[in-house]
């Protein structure tokens, strides 16, 4: 069978507006996620849409907008137990920045999915790993220079950071609460940063269609997010979490995206 140009054109915008509601769907749940146990946007949303074959800018341009207006209301709501230090910042976006540089400069020379698959195998030992988190707590105690530029160049190659940063807000900070609003308060100037980078180095990969997914995360946080918070037990889901990050690390270790294709 054959199209003729306007069946084409409107099958295209079909592919399109599918293409849109399943990624909507996407930020949705992951925002929801993030929302009550302070990590799914960028844990989960990154391997996803590199294993469905978007490129690591792309990536970055449909999320970490979502992302940032998370960090932003969590940030304006629990500011009061803001605590991060100047030297997480001087220290991380450096490193952050010239690992996001060398991933976009270095386009095929890397397979950005085996880089985020060995990210996210890395995160989910740390979260299982108690000896791993004494190490990191050592190493925070005695190396915290050493230890945040390392943090800033995983976020910067991979979008992994989270894990690392998790480790260091714990041994900084006491409660849930003050946790994750300093890790959010973080996420924050990454989201930024590497916002600011891919508008230098790849503004070119922008969609005006990625409006919408703020939009999607903001909704979702404050009608759904938010308020089923305050139901879930945090500790009961952290496992659940591991689990997940160790499957999409793998899927994404093996490059699934080359079998699907």
């Amino acid at each position: 069978m054959t199209f003729n140009y306007r069946q084409r054109l409107g099958y295209d915008f079909v592919v399109i507006y599918v293409n849109i509601f399943i990624l909507c769907f996407m930020i949705l749940i992951f925002s929801i996620v993030q929302s009550c146990l302070g990590v799914g946007l960028l844990l989960f949303g990154t391997p996803t849409l590199i294993i469905f074959g978007y490129s690591y800018s792309e990536t970055l341009w449909m999320i970490l907008p979502s992302s940032i207006v998370i960090s932003l209301a969590q940030v304006i709501f629990d500011r009061d137990l803001i605590q991060s230090k100047k030297s997480i910042f001087l220290l991380t976006v450096p490193t952050l920045t010239v690992g996001l540089i060398i991933i976009l400069w270095s386009g095929d020379l890397v397979n950005i999915s085996k880089i985020v698959g060995l990210g996210l195998l890395i995160v989910a030992f740390i979260r299982q790993s108690k000896v791993l988190n004494t190490y990191l707590s050592n190493l925070i105690s005695k190396r915290s220079s050493v230890y945040l530029l390392g943090v800033g160049l995983i976020h910067g190659l991979s979008n992994m950071g989270g894990g690392p940063l998790s480790i260091l807000m714990s041994s900084l900070h006491k409660s849930e609460s003050s946790i994750r609003v300093n890790i959010a308060y973080v996420y924050l100037f990454f989201g930024i940063s590497q916002i600011i980078i891919l508008t230098i180095f790849e503004l070119e990969t922008f969609d005006v269609n990625y409006f919408v997914f703020p939009v999607v995360a903001i909704t979702s946080y404050f009608f759904i997010g938010k308020p089923l918070s305050n139901y879930i037990d945090d500790n009961k889901y952290q496992s659940f979490i591991t689990i997940m990050v160790f499957i999409y690390g793998f899927l994404a270790l093996i490059d699934v995206n080359t079998y699907i294709n």
